[in-house]
């Protein structure tokens, strides 16, 4: 008994000491696991921060994409423009461009009839050039040009009726003799040669030489008023034919034609419209977030259009203004002009043009 006890007492310990013998391999075996489990979930993290570093960074570098916003102009008028959504910057240092900026004339005209009647003749064709005070046609003015010429007569015969100072002359004269007979009776009836009815006589005849004066010389006041009257009804006919005539008010180009000869129009009807191409202005807009516009007044621009097959053409202009009222988009109108160019009669740059701008560096 006492052996069989000691036995199991020694078989018990060596259970023992082998459970504890496999607890300590277990407890090296699961820690030894935990640290490869954090070693492994470390890399797996710091893989992923570096994709979404990678992919962010990537993100940045691409271009951003062109997209269609209405925009409203300051007058109120919404127009689709197409605008980036945010500013460009090219390799070169401080230079800024601008995509699909459009072409404005900021100058145009319509050349009205002045007066009611038929276009007689037209000397202009869409397209071609006219100067200020040209004239590129007239409407029927024979009646007009008739009527000038009648009130010319008219006040060619009241001018020289009013330059005729005869009777006044005359008048005068009979006042002076009247008067030199009175003071010679008056000296006789003193003297006692004259009675005193001839000398009262005498003296009616020279108040009546003056009334005669007078009447005449109220006369030649009339004949004056009357030769006015007559130069300005010869003004006016000349106005009208004038006004006949239809005239380019400004420098520019004939970009539409609404009335050919032989056609009735009233007075105030658009005849042809006229638009200034050798100044334009370029708009475009600046987001209020990335450039203040103030800071942009007076800089240089360069101007940047496709010809096709003859490549690139570029212009010079400068910033000269910006809108007064910032659109819901938080973007502002922003205008520069720019002197436009002929090449073969023709202007390069035309209204409505989508172009490129690129802004110089501030000095």
């Amino acid at each position: 008994m006492i052996r069989r006890s000691w036995n199991s007492r020694l078989t018990h310990r060596n259970r023992s000491l082998a459970g504890q013998i496999v607890g300590i391999y277990l407890s090296e075996a699961i820690t030894k696991s935990w640290v490869w489990l954090c070693l492994l979930s470390t890399a797996v993290g710091g893989t992923c921060l570096l994709f979404v570093a990678a992919t962010y960074a990537q993100d940045a570098r691409a271009p951003r994409v062109a997209k269609n916003t209405n925009e409203k102009t300051p007058n109120g008028i919404e127009r689709n423009v197409v605008i980036k959504d945010s500013v460009a910057k090219e390799s070169q240092p401080g230079w800024i461009t601008f995509d699909r900026c459009i072409v404005m004339a900021p100058e145009s005209f319509e050349i009205a009839a002045q007066e009611t009647g038929v276009i007689a003749d037209l000397t202009i064709a869409e397209n071609g050039l006219v100067k200020a005070g040209q004239q590129i046609g007239k409407l029927d003015s024979q009646s007009a040009e008739l009527e000038r010429q009648v009130a010319g007569l008219q006040s060619q015969v009241a001018s020289a009726e009013a330059n005729d100072e005869s009777d006044i002359r005359l008048a005068e004269s009979v006042v002076e003799e009247t008067t030199l007979q009175w003071n010679t009776f008056e000296e006789m009836g003193n003297k006692g040669g004259a009675s005193a009815v001839e000398v009262r006589q005498k003296k009616i005849a020279v108040e009546q030489a003056n009334v005669r004066l007078i009447r005449s010389k109220a006369e030649k006041v009339q004949r004056d008023l009357k030769a006015k009257l007559a130069s300005s009804s010869y003004q006016l006919a000349s106005q009208k034919v004038d006004r006949l005539k239809l005239v380019s008010p400004a420098n520019g180009t004939v970009v539409r034609i609404d009335h050919r000869p032989g056609e009735w129009v009233a007075a105030g009807t658009a005849i042809a419209k006229v638009v200034r191409l050798d100044e334009l202005r370029i708009d475009f807009f600046v987001d209020t977030e990335q450039l203040d516009p103030a800071s942009l007044l007076g800089r240089s621009v360069t101007i940047q259009v496709s010809r096709g097959a003859a490549g690139n053409q570029v212009f010079a202009g400068k910033i000269t203004g910006f809108a007064s009222e910032v659109s819901s988009t938080g973007k502002i109108l922003v205008n520069a002009t720019v002197q436009n160019q002929q090449i073969n009669d023709r202007w390069v740059l035309l209204p409505g043009m989508l172009v490129g701008l690129k802004l110089t560096p501030k000095s």
